[in-house]
């Protein structure tokens, strides 16, 4: 999902839900132009944090999903997860 999709949902719901990006804005402690901002997508100059807290005062999660490499991610983690328990087990043995 790209920042401008990320922006439009949260536009939709604060909309669907009768808030003005001001009373967002308020609950989330930040400007009205944070939110502005967050509603167009523009979140390069955002944190995360600000990003999650715009977002939780409409209700909106906003998890992170690194991506790398389609399934090699997947490989690389379980390999060093691999590792690590051939470590544990070769201690524990001895």
């Amino acid at each position: 999902m790209d920042d401008v999709q990320v922006g439009s949902i949260i536009r939709a719901v604060r909309i669907s839900r009768g808030l003005r990006q001001s009373d967002i804005a308020r609950l989330a402690g930040v400007s009205d132009a944070t939110v502005s901002l967050v509603e167009r997508g523009l979140l390069d100059g955002l944190t995360l944090r600000t990003l999650r807290r715009v977002a939780a005062a409409v209700g909106v999660s906003v998890p992170i999903a690194p991506r790398w490499r389609g399934a090699e991610l997947a490989k690389l983690l379980d390999e060093q997860h691999a590792l690590m328990v051939r470590d544990v087990v070769g201690r524990v043995a001895a």
